[in-house]
């Protein structure tokens, strides 16, 4: 039985080793792309569609108040309302698992709770029919959360699927392997930039404080990322890696090996025939 070929340049070693680089990294994305940006969306629009039939009830907003274990006294607005002649306390603002004022969707929330306490005037909150003690200041989807996530969810799960095409191509010794590992400059590249831009933007997008001009540049660099990592899909799925990396390589020896000007240090001696001094006029 012949033992099937090694892609052109790769040992068992080296594929043993392409093998744990590669699920090192479907792994660290995979783990890292649903904890902080799939899971919480999911979480949040299961909440919604949830929240779909919550009925919309009147609230007198309260001040709610607590003390601390370091002594100090710390409070936030709620609003108190009545279902079946039972009062209930709604201190949830959003949707969102974290009532923390950094999302803008609970510092819209918070601020129009201090409104209507300034004003004295009644606002209206969301209560669950199946349960009274259910309820939520504003039941509309945080488009901005959400929005800040789904670049990071596609940009990691291209990645994950990466690492695991790369994982079984190495283990299992496939053809496809050989493309991946042509492209590798690129997807080294497309990774490290989309493991920094995407989390980074995530976290600064979603920022009640934000200013516009981080987010637009922020943007940028989310588009930069997605076109880096298509280029990487776009090499490794047409096998073209390998002539970009020739290319390069012979771009690199040319400039290398390019001939400098070379400044003569022999006794030329100016001014065409004739001699010089005495002998300046004749042969």
């Amino acid at each position: 039985m012949v033992p099937a070929a090694l892609p052109q340049g790769k040992t068992p070693v080296q594929r043993m080793g392409g093998a744990l680089l590669w699920a090192l990294v479907a792994v660290v994305f995979g783990l890292c792309g649903w904890d902080f940006a799939a899971k919480p969306v999911f979480t949040i629009v299961g909440n919604w569609n949830v929240a779909r039939d919550y009925r919309e009830v009147p609230a007198t907003v309260v001040t709610r108040a607590i003390k601390a274990s370091d002594g100090n006294t710390y409070t936030w607005p709620a609003a108190r309302y009545a279902v079946d002649g039972k009062e209930y306390v709604a201190e949830r603002l959003t949707l969102l698992e974290s009532d923390s004022l950094d999302h803008a969707a609970n510092t819209a929330a918070s601020a129009k709770l201090e409104a209507a306490r300034q004003a004295n005037t009644p606002v209206s909150v969301w209560v669950s029919p199946r349960k009274a003690h259910i309820a939520v200041v504003s039941r509309e989807l945080p488009t901005r959360t959400v929005g800040s996530r789904i670049p990071m969810i596609i940009a990691f799960a291209v990645i994950t699927l990466a690492g695991v095409w790369g994982f079984l191509g190495a283990l299992l010794n496939l053809p496809a392997y050989t493309k991946l590992t042509d492209a590798g400059s690129v997807w080294a590249f497309a990774i490290a930039w989309s493991g920094f831009v995407f989390p980074l933007g995530m976290i600064i997008v979603q920022d009640a404080e934000a200013p516009i001009v981080v987010v637009i540049c922020l943007g940028l660099f989310g588009l930069a990322g997605i076109a880096l990592l298509w280029s990487a899909v776009n090499m490794t799925l047409k096998g073209t890696g390998r002539n970009f990396l020739k290319t390069s390589t012979v771009a690199q020896r040319q400039r290398a090996t390019a001939k400098k000007p070379v400044a003569r240090t022999d006794s030329v001696k100016r001014g065409g025939l004739g001699g010089h001094g005495s002998d300046f006029d004749k042969d």
